[in-house]
């Protein structure tokens, strides 16, 4: 054997272990196209493939997550970069503004797949791993399920229930308006037809405004509905319906000008003399705070805060009430009250505020008080607590303490690339104290 084959194998083994984790690196990542939409359609077309569109924002949490999660799955990766045009466009940015209007985004991540002439094919929204997203988008390809084929049944088919009902959940899905699909349904079903399992599911899934014809006849005939629907399974329960049914009218209430706390308490009384189940005092007192803010009636909004607060506030979104009492009010007693409230909350919350502050940013943590809280509400439920409690000892006079809440609001904003300008211009004000 000659020396030069001895050294030849080990280094030709080497090159080519060299090229395959070269090769699988390389296909770990989606190719997102960085060109513009006509050159990306272009491409499409010449490579009679279609066009995968993820529209997002800088600030959207789920987004982000989708991005760490879902788009480095291999099994994801390769289906995109084999099958698709891939490309991804911030819908508050350069052209996808004009995107975002002519696809009629309404929320995000919102997820299209478009042919070469970028008609959808198929779309949907929010969050999905990567079990939902190989199930999502192989609908796009050969599916009988795609958008596209469920909108055309639908116009062809308007007065079929089962079109109907489909194109209702497909809108659904893709975050885009059905209230006129439903409203059309419903139409052509009579009251004693709407306590039918198909009916209930649609009622309970896609209505909430008191005033509905159909959500009053809920009202009126709970016990038959609480006697169907009450043991569990796929259906939800009449209780719990109509309790979301008040608070998403309330809310609504709270937006018009013509509504009063009469009318809030009118509702809340219907909800105390059918004895829904899980409507309490809490549930009462968030009520009627979400009203009194969304009106703008301060003075009520702390006078309910200052009688009922030490009760209820820690359960019921802590801190938009205690921001809200900073921009609001000066009263010392109050804005003490909240000081302690927001501190019991991060310490509930600790696991969580301690991985925003020094943790791995790489996995989201496991909270055992709430473990989907940064999943379901993106990465500006750690910072903002931070800024909305140094701002209050600020109002307070607290220099120290609040200086050190300031500046971890800071650190961690810029962990996860929010803008902090507010906070940096807060802190100032601090340190001149």
């Amino acid at each position: 054997m000659k020396p030069f084959d001895i050294i030849a194998k080990p280094i030709l083994s080497f090159c080519f272990s060299v090229i395959i984790i070269l090769a699988h690196s390389q296909s770990n990542e989606i190719k997102f196209e960085k060109s513009s939409f006509s050159q990306i359609k272009s491409k499409a077309n010449k490579e009679n493939k279609l066009i995968f569109m993820d529209c997002y924002t800088s600030w959207c949490g789920p987004c982000k997550r989708m991005v760490r999660e879902t788009f480095t799955n291999d099994s994801v990766v390769k289906y995109l970069n084999d099958h698709f045009i891939s490309c991804s466009f911030d819908m508050e940015k350069g052209e996808g503004l004009t995107l975002a209007n002519n696809y009629k985004i309404g929320c995000f991540p919102s997820l299209l797949f478009l042919d070469g002439d970028g008609v959808v094919i198929h779309r949907g929204a929010g969050y999905m791993d990567a079990n939902a997203f190989m199930k999502f988008s192989l609908d796009a390809e050969s599916s009988q399920n795609s958008f596209s084929k469920i909108e055309k049944n639908y116009q062809n088919n308007p007065d079929d229930p089962n079109a109907a009902i489909s194109y209702i959940k497909k809108l659904s899905a893709a975050c885009m308006p059905y209230d006129e699909v439903i409203d059309k349904y419903f139409s052509n079903q009579k009251e004693s037809d709407l306590i039918y399992e198909s009916n209930w599911e649609l009622i309970s899934t896609f209505l909430r405004s008191y005033d509905n014809r159909e959500i009053q006849y809920v009202i009126n005939h709970l016990d038959e509905f609480r006697k169907k629907y009450s043991s569990g399974g796929k259906f939800m329960n009449p209780d719990n319906f109509i309790s979301e049914v008040i608070s998403t009218t309330i809310q609504t209430y709270g937006i018009n000008p013509d509504k009063t706390i009469k009318d809030v308490e009118d509702i809340l009384n219907v909800a105390v003399k059918n004895n829904i189940k899980g409507f309490n005092e809490r549930s009462v007192f968030k009520l009627k705070m979400a009203y009194y803010g969304q009106q703008k009636n301060w003075k009520a909004y702390c006078n309910l805060a200052l009688k009922d607060g030490d009760r209820f506030v820690f359960f019921t979104n802590t801190n938009e009430i205690c921001w809200n009492l900073y921009l609001n009010t000066n009263n010392k007693n109050l804005l003490e009250k909240a000081v302690g409230w927001m501190d019991k909350y991060m310490a509930f919350y600790k696991k969580t505020f301690d991985w925003a502050l020094s943790g791995d940013l790489t996995s989201t943590p496991i909270n055992e008080n709430d473990p989907d809280l940064i999943a379901a509400y993106g990465e500006s439920i750690v910072y903002e607590p931070w800024d909305t409690y140094a701002a209050l000892l600020y109002k307070l006079k607290n220099k120290t303490e609040a200086k050190i809440n300031a500046e971890n609001a800071i650190i961690v904003g810029k962990r996860f690339g929010i803008d902090v300008s507010e906070t940096e211009a807060l802190l100032k004000k601090i340190e001149k104290l």
